[in-house]
């Protein structure tokens, strides 16, 4: 299963957290739960190569 990194955002526009999830599925998973907690969260790959980009609540990547 691949291995994904969630990076969590403050407000303060610093990473606050960054945690490791295996599959595509319980990154997203993690990444809806965060999203009302945090102002931004990016999801990468193993190779550090953007998944998932969400602001303030709204999903930039991948384009809906």
């Amino acid at each position: 299963m691949e291995l994904f990194y969630l990076y969590l955002y403050g407000s303060d526009g610093m990473v606050a957290e960054k945690k490791e999830y295996r599959g595509g599925e319980a990154l997203v998973n993690a990444a809806k739960e965060a999203q009302f907690e945090y102002s931004e969260i990016r999801g990468t790959d193993l190779m550090d190569r953007l998944v998932l980009h969400i602001v303030d609540g709204k999903l930039l990547h991948p384009a809906a």
